[in-house]
């Protein structure tokens, strides 16, 4: 499952190193600017509402408030986050790595809006074409689960059998189905409109910092996170 931290913490270092590329395509001298307030940013925001809202269940204007649509700004940030993998020949060129955590949470965030009842916008695979359904492949984004589990949990001799749907010859799951497996997911947080209890921890720090931290992690053989935690008493070492 993905964390708040490890989000906010592979997000930043992508937005910072993403502002370099952008600065060698206009020449302006944009990147010193850009990446010292990357958390005001659209995208930032953006991601973190939608990280709350799909893989915390929080409800938002635009993200699973039964109006059908999917927000703007959301629509945004899946069609920019999800199309960096054709710009990976680029990226490299300054060493941006794609921010995969970032990807799954706007993916989960417009998987679950489907989930609950809204308009498609958005699919992870060729299976998911309908709105009223959700392919495996979908089901196991929000079960925090592999596909081939998922799979099995189709079997007639599963134990809380997954009921599916055939669709041309993709197996599909239908919403109401959907939402009775998904409840039984230890993985799964189920949509609320009211604020979760979740903890989370926020951290701002200059990039000249945020370089010493990913230097020590990396002499540590450990990521950034756990190497935060570590320090904060939060793991065993």
């Amino acid at each position: 499952m993905i964390t708040r931290l490890a989000l906010e913490l592979e997000l930043e270092e992508f937005l910072r190193r993403f502002a370099d590329s952008i600065d060698r395509i206009y020449g302006r001298g944009l990147a010193a600017t850009l990446a010292t307030d990357v958390r005001q940013s659209t995208l930032w925001s953006t991601v973190m509402r939608m990280y709350e809202y799909g893989v915390e269940g929080r409800v938002f204007d635009g993200l699973g408030d039964g109006d059908g649509s999917l927000d703007p700004d959301a629509q945004d940030a899946m069609l920019f986050l999800t199309g960096l993998h054709g710009l990976t020949p680029f990226l490299e060129e300054d060493e941006v790595p794609v921010p995969h955590k970032a990807i799954r949470a706007v993916e989960m965030a417009c998987t679950r809006h489907v989930l609950d009842g809204g308009e498609r916008f958005y699919s992870i695979d060729e299976d998911a074409q309908w709105s009223d359904c959700l392919s495996i492949a979908e089901i196991a984004l929000l079960a925090d689960m592999d596909v081939k589990s998922v799979r099995n949990a189709t079997s007639e001799k599963a134990a809380d059998r997954l009921h599916t749907q055939l669709t041309g010859k993709r197996s599909q799951v239908p919403l109401e189905e959907a939402r009775r497996w998904l409840a039984g997911r230890k993985g799964f947080v189920p949509s609320s409109k009211t604020p979760g209890s979740t903890a989370s921890l926020s951290l701002s720090v200059s990039a000249g910092t945020f370089g010493l931290i990913q230097a020590q992690a990396q002499a540590n053989g450990m990521d950034v996170e756990t190497l935060i935690l570590t320090l904060l008493g939060k793991v065993e070492t």
